[in-house]
């Protein structure tokens, strides 16, 4: 089926029941872009209380839920690369069922979301904005309110040149560059102010480095969506956006063409059919992510993959995908469900994980009426997925489980769920959680190998309120996986709450997933303190030995924090983002500076041997200035992307 054919057949779609506005994503920074889509938002919400929309009754009645399922459900072995409703068998008929259902009236049994479930979260990976090849540096520069990329050789020559691409990052694989870029065709000026209602792009220019000087254009791809995640595995470029939802989670596009990706190459539009799509559960407003596979070394177009259905999160790594699917209507809430893919150049479609029946509960839960007319949650127990990771084609998933009554959270405590793709078998294993209060978040989660590491925030005894509001502190468990096996270890040790100390770290990074473990190796892990003003250093090479070595007092002056952005160069060195606030105290004309230490858990927990001042920050976050690193013949460089030139580093 090709683009236009679905466009053709979806002219019956009511375009006042469609608004314009972008989606909010949950946790990016606030650019331009961000603030223009919460102004987006309170214009939605005047059309939602002032509009008398119309009502088009297509499709074959409201989604209700699924009925049962298998646990761990696999292909039935035809080798399908795709994953498929029960319940809509092709695009056409899930967009003309949403026609009359994905509305901001929400009037209709099970239409009209009231939340946007933003995609990125555990999987939003991107790449860097400095490398080198060839002797020569290629770092992304924003100069006189334009971005490019520089070249800058490496010999002391002085030599540069640049590529006339508007870069926000950039991904390096042997000779080949790949630069990618999120703009606004009609909406963004070059310094980024938006000025129209624009329609979210992400550009990718491929390069190819045979003469390192001077990069060669090798072809660009622009892909519709706005920027969800990208990274590179072993020579291949992987891309997704998303695109279909308005801030505030009803469908958005006026332009019914708008429901199916849009995909150029050298200019030229690539085609989406049957054998692209995917519909992931029960859908209940129009929204897709779109995923492009590129082959770097040749810039032929691997695959291309649409995935429609409510997707809340992204979770990737070597030759892996998972797409968490969590929807909810005024009427219902639909249990988790993870669907896994391999990623081996193209997307195949591997199994789903079925949360509810994995619980033994119902697929999805009816909503009550609260006292202002709006849904709430009934009693009863409640899973959600913390994080995935894969390991020798075993899916690891830490889930959080909720048991609420009268209204209110009565215990939560975490299962760690291991499912087998090929076989179809599952196994999961609960934390006992007894003697402990409560537990309300996981502050910190890091994958090893085998375990995850979880550093959990515990409610006080008595106050109920979390640790970052009466000073009690976090809790470090272990869930050791062995194949399907799990175990749970509670180390007994407790460190400082860092969620919420300060608005400058709410968030911490990427995007809403506070970073705040920097794992050295050999199981010695450093971790922000309160503050963060200094860094505590734990040793966690036995599950059931797990030691704290050093506690800072803060080591840092009282106008000083580290940022969540850190490097470690080996099992004894790191970097960190240092911030000097302005001279009243706030984020306002706040200096940053990049420090290097040295650890040695026997002497001085780490002593500072080197620090780099990068300059003062527009925003909230060092992660503004596009800085990295990048190592060039056993020499370390730096730059940021208001730097002429990489700068040397030495220690």
């Amino acid at each position: 089926m090709k683009r236009e054919d679905i466009s053709g057949a979806l002219a019956f779609l009511d375009d006042e029941l469609i608004d314009e506005t972008a989606r909010v994503r949950a946790g990016k920074k606030w650019t331009a872009k961000k603030l223009w889509k919460w102004g987006a938002l309170a214009a939605c919400l005047c059309l939602v209380l002032g509009a008398a929309a119309r009502w088009l009754p297509h499709g074959s009645g409201p989604v209700v839920p699924p009925g049962p399922v298998d646990p761990v459900t696999v292909p039935d072995g035809n080798g399908t690369p795709l994953a498929t409703s029960e319940t809509y068998a092709t695009l056409d008929e899930l967009l003309a069922y949403l026609s009359g259902h994905d509305d901001h009236g929400g009037r209709q049994d099970g239409g009209g979301d009231k939340s946007a479930n933003g995609s990125g979260g555990g999987a939003v990976a991107r790449g860097t904005t400095a490398a080198a090849y060839g002797g020569y540096a290629y770092h992304v520069a924003y100069i006189d309110g334009r971005y490019k990329v520089l070249v800058s050789a490496l010999d002391g020559s002085g030599a540069q040149s640049s590529i006339n691409f508007p870069a926000q990052q950039l991904f390096l694989w042997k000779d080949r560059l790949v630069l990618v870029r999120e703009f606004a065709e009609g909406g963004e000026d070059e310094v980024g102010v938006i000025d129209a209602d624009p329609e979210w792009s992400v550009l990718v220019g491929l390069y190819d480095l045979a003469d390192p000087a001077r990069p060669e254009a090798m072809e660009e791809y622009v892909l519709r969506g706005e920027l969800t995640a990208c990274w590179m595995d072993g020579g291949r470029f992987y891309l997704l956006t998303e695109d279909g939802v308005c801030a505030c989670g009803w469908s958005r596009l006026e332009d019914t063409s708008g429901y199916v990706p849009q995909l150029t190459v050298g200019g030229e539009d690539v085609l989406w059919g049957d054998e692209d799509i995917n519909i992931l559960g029960e859908p209940v407003r129009v929204e897709y992510t779109a995923a492009l596979a590129l082959d770097a070394e040749t810039g032929e177009v691997l695959d291309k993959q649409a995935f429609y259905g409510n997707i809340a999160n992204v979770y990737r790594g070597p030759g892996w995908l998972a797409l968490l699917v969590s929807a909810e209507t005024e009427k219902y809430r639909y249990r988790p469900e993870v669907y896994t893919f391999d990623a081996a150049g193209t997307l195949t479609y591997t199994g789903k994980v079925s949360l509810a029946a994995v619980f033994g509960l119902e697929p999805a839960v009816e909503r009550g009426r609260g006292g202002d007319g709006g849904g709430s949650i009934p009693d009863g127990t409640y899973v959600s997925v913390r994080s995935v990771s894969r390991a020798e084609g075993v899916y690891r998933l830490i889930c959080s489980y909720i048991q609420q009554q009268d209204g209110r959270r009565q215990s939560h405590t975490f299962a760690g769920l291991a499912a087998d793709m090929a076989t179809g078998g599952y196994e999961y294993t609960m934390w006992d959680a007894a003697g402990v209060p409560g537990v309300v978040e996981a502050a910190d989660l890091d994958w090893e190998a085998d375990r995850a590491i979880l550093c959990v925030t515990v409610l006080a005894p008595e106050e109920g309120t979390p640790v970052y509001e009466s000073g009690s502190e976090d809790r470090f468990i272990f869930a050791d996986f062995d194949g399907l096996d799990i175990r749970w270890y509670d180390s007994g040790l407790s460190g400082d709450s860092v969620a919420g100390v300060d608005m400058l770290y709410s968030y911490g990074r990427p995007f809403g997933n506070l970073d705040s473990l920097i794992p050295l190796g050999n199981g010695l892990y450093l971790r922000y303190n309160d503050g963060p003003k200094g860094l505590d250093l734990y040793d966690f090479s036995r599950n059931d030995g797990a030691r704290l070595l050093y506690q800072s007092p803060g080591e840092l002056a009282e106008n000083q924090r580290f940022e969540f952005q850190w490097e470690v160069y080996d099992e004894d060195t790191f970097g960190i983002m240092r911030v000097t606030f302005g001279p009243d105290g706030s984020a306002r004309g706040a200096t940053f500076d990049w420090c290097v230490y040295r650890v040695d858990p026997v002497a001085e927990p780490y002593t500072l041997l080197a620090a780099y001042p990068l300059g003062e920050s527009p925003y909230l976050s060092g992660e503004s200035l596009g800085f990295a690193t990048f190592s060039w013949e056993g020499r370390r460089w730096y730059a940021t992307q208001d730097s002429a030139a990489p700068a040397e580093m030495a220690w």
